[in-house]
């Protein structure tokens, strides 16, 4: 399944799955942080932050994010318990978290659409062309609802 179509139809029916009494297999963020993590993280990386610099005046930071994209591999990282603390609550509900988690999923896809090849520039991510913001949104996606929460639909 290509990324466009894993927003289009797979993670509907994901979060569709998701409870409040899903407990994660890593981590101590619950189901609507990790929700209201997905959302801040997709509607802040496509954010117009100007025009990207020369690659060579990047930050290792951000060439290191870069790297990671480019190579299409899975998220490892399996956050700990010790010492972590949540953030607080910005959604009323579960259900709140789900409606803007999908507006933010419609703000990717249509932004995406509109932007041609005009590559996407974050302080974080460094510079990445529309397909690799794409792929990236996807890994991260897949890494906490499919990997984190189990809400596996089928093999994609």
């Amino acid at each position: 399944m290509d990324n466009k179509n894993y927003f289009l139809n797979e993670v509907p029916k994901l979060i569709g799955r998701l409870r409040e009494d899903h407990a994660p297999t890593f981590g101590i963020m619950t189901p609507q942080h990790m929700l209201e993590h997905l959302i801040w993280v997709t509607k802040s990386s496509i954010k117009d932050m100007g025009t990207p610099p020369d690659e060579s005046e990047l930050s290792v930071g951000q060439q290191k994010f870069m790297h990671f994209v480019k190579s299409r591999k899975p998220m490892e990282f399996r956050g700990t318990k010790d010492g972590a603390k949540l953030n607080d609550l910005r959604m009323p509900s579960l259900d709140a978290a789900k409606t803007e988690l999908q507006v933010a999923v419609d703000r990717l896809l249509a932004d995406l659409s509109s932007r041609g090849a005009k590559p996407y520039y974050n302080p974080m991510m460094g510079i990445l062309a529309p397909d690799e913001m794409l792929s990236f949104h996807k890994v991260h996606f897949v890494h906490h609802l499919e990997d984190q929460y189990q809400l596996k639909t089928k093999a994609i």
